[in-house]
C-alpha cells in the first residue's frame, strides 16, 4: 500500500528487506506511496493512505496527496464493504479531523460521499438552516473534541444505555456529522427515504448503524427548532417530551451532534455556542432526571382501558389518544389513571 507496510523480513537470515526506503519514512513518521500505479490498480488504498496516517498518528507527503487528488474518482469503483472498513478505522481514531479535512481537499470525501454538507462558504451565513449545513470540517473538530472528552452529562454509560447491540456509535456519529440533516418539518418527518439512506446502503452499513446515521440526521432540524424556543424562553416540557419521545435513545447524541454543529458554525454567527450549551445542558437534565425515570413506568392507561371505558375501536383516533396521554404522563402533567381517563375523555369527539 505504502512505503512503511512494504517493508520485510527474510525468514532465514532475519535481513530487512526495503526496497523503497521504508525504514526512512517509518523513522520520520511519513506515509509516502510505493508507486501511483498502485493506487490506480487498487483504489481503496487511496482511502487507506489516510487510514494509515490516522491510526499512526503520520503526516502524508505532497507527493501522495497529489496523486490521491489525481485519482480520487476512482474510490466509486471499489467494494462499499472495503469502502466501510476502513472508513470505519479512520472514524475510530480519536485524532481524524486534520486527515478529513486533507480527504475533503483531495476531492476523496466528496467522491466517497456526494450527500455530504455543501463546503464552506455555499450556505449564506444568515440562511435559516446555516447552523445545519454550515462548515461541516469545523464541526466534525468539534465533535471529535467532544467524543475525546465528554461534558458532564455525557458520560458513556448515560451515552450508550438504550443502544443494545451497537457497540461503534462514535465512529457513526462521525459519519452523520458530515452528512446534510433532513430539511423538512421541525419534527424531523420527510417525505419519502432521507437522502443519506443511499449513503449507508452503497457503504454497506448494518441495519442499526444505517438507522443511527438517519436517525440522528431526521431530528436535527427538531433539535435546532428547540433551541430557537428555547432562546425565546418558550420551551414547554411538552415540546422536550416530543422530541425525546421521537428521538428515544437517539437523544444524547443528538444534542452531542448539535452542539458540535453549533460550535461549528460559530464563524457564521447564525447561533451563540454559548446559548446552545445552555440549552443542551437544560435538555440533558431534563432527559435523565425527568424523562427517563417516568418512561421506566407503564402508561397511565392502555388501549384495553380505551375500549373499556369508552366503547372505542382501534382507530387512528385511538393512537392519537394514547400518544397524547403518552406525551402528557411523560411531561408530568398528569399523575395517575384518573386523570388520565379524564383527558381522555375530553378528546374524544362528542364527548
Amino acid at each position: 500500500d505504502v512505503t512503511v507496510n512494504a517493508m520485510a523480513v527474510e525468514a532465514a537470515s532475519g535481513k530487512l528487506l526495503d526496497w523503497v526506503d521504508g525504514r526512512s519514512d517509518l523513522s520520520e513518521k511519513r506515509i509516502r506511496m510505493v508507486s501511483e500505479k498502485g493506487l490506480r490498480e487498487d483504489p481503496v488504498r487511496l482511502l487507506r493512505v489516510f487510514r494509515l496516517a490516522s491510526n499512526l498518528g503520520f503526516q502524508i507527503e505532497e507527493t501522495t496527496l497529489a496523486a490521491v487528488s489525481r485519482h480520487a474518482g476512482m474510490i466509486i469503483s471499489s467494494a462499499g464493504e472495503r469502502i466501510r472498513a476502513e472508513l470505519f478505522q479512520i472514524f475510530s481514531s480519536r485524532h481524524s479531523a486534520p486527515h478529513i479535512a486533507a480527504m475533503a481537499a483531495t476531492g476523496l470525501l466528496s467522491a466517497l460521499l456526494p450527500e455530504s454538507a455543501p463546503a464552506p462558504g455555499q450556505t449564506r451565513p444568515d440562511a435559516p438552516e446555516a447552523p445545519l449545513r454550515g462548515n461541516f470540517l469545523s464541526a466534525y473538530n468539534h465533535l471529535e473534541a467532544l467524543l475525546n472528552h465528554p461534558p458532564p452529562g455525557f458520560e458513556a454509560k448515560a451515552v450508550k444505555s438504550g443502544l443494545p447491540g451497537l457497540p461503534n456509535r462514535a465512529a457513526w456519529q462521525k459519519l452523520a456529522i458530515l452528512m446534510p440533516p433532513g430539511i423538512g418539518t421541525p419534527y424531523g418527518q420527510t417525505n419519502g427515504p432521507h437522502p443519506v439512506e443511499s449513503a449507508c446502503h452503497r457503504l454497506r452499513l448494518s441495519t442499526k448503524e444505517s438507522s443511527f446515521v438517519t436517525g440522528i440526521l431526521r431530528h436535527t432540524p427538531h433539535l435546532f427548532h428547540l433551541h430557537d424556543i428555547y432562546v425565546k424562553k418558550s420551551l414547554t416540557p411538552r415540546a422536550a417530551t416530543k422530541f425525546f419521545m421521537a428521538a428515544d435513545s437517539l437523544a444524547p447524541h443528538l444534542l452531542m451532534n448539535g452542539l458540535a454543529k453549533a460550535r461549528g458554525d460559530a464563524a457564521g454567527r447564525t447561533i451563540d455556542p454559548a446559548t446552545f450549551l445552555d440549552f443542551v445542558y437544560h435538555m440533558l437534565q431534563t432527559y435523565h432526571g425527568a424523562y427517563l425515570p417516568r418512561k421506566a413506568y407503564p402508561p397511565l392507561v392502555t388501549g384495553r382501558d380505551l375500549i373499556s371505558a369508552f366503547g372505542l375501536a382501534p382507530s387512528p383516533l385511538f393512537k392519537r389518544i394514547l400518544t397524547r396521554l403518552e406525551e402528557s404522563r411523560l411531561s408530568g402533567d398528569i399523575a395517575n389513571r384518573e386523570s388520565a381517563l379524564e383527558m381522555a375523555e375530553k378528546l374524544i369527539p362528542g364527548r
